[in-house]
């Protein structure tokens, strides 16, 4: 990651809330919903450029990863670096998480009609 000297830009470009909601990122978004910044010469995953802006650098071999499963959410607290098996031990949690969201959507919908 670039020496960043522009934070104001990147955050211009957050939806910035409270600390344990998602900050979600209101620019360039990829397919899946990654962040996109561009630092010169090139376009950089926002919430990778969050970290960095927080925190520090990212060591190799270590991925930026979301707790709140949300790839476009560039909140700090939501992010923590880990392996692709730290990251995979996540996703039982995760994936239970979207079951309840969906449930919650599909009664809110019956609810309404």
């Amino acid at each position: 990651m670039p020496n960043f000297k522009e934070p104001k830009r990147f955050w211009s470009k957050v939806d910035v809330r409270e600390a344990g909601e998602c900050w979600e990122w209101l620019a360039c978004k990829t397919e899946d919903g990654y962040g996109r910044f561009w630092i010169d010469p090139r376009l950089w995953q926002a919430h990778r450029v969050a970290w960095v802006l927080t925190y520090g650098p990212i060591p190799e071999g270590l991925h930026c990863c979301h707790h709140c499963d949300n790839t476009s959410c560039c909140n700090p607290y939501h992010l923590f670096l880990g392996t692709d098996k730290d990251n995979a031990a996540t996703q039982p949690k995760k994936d239970a998480r979207q079951e309840v969201k969906e449930m919650v959507a599909q009664f809110l919908l019956k609810r309404r009609f």
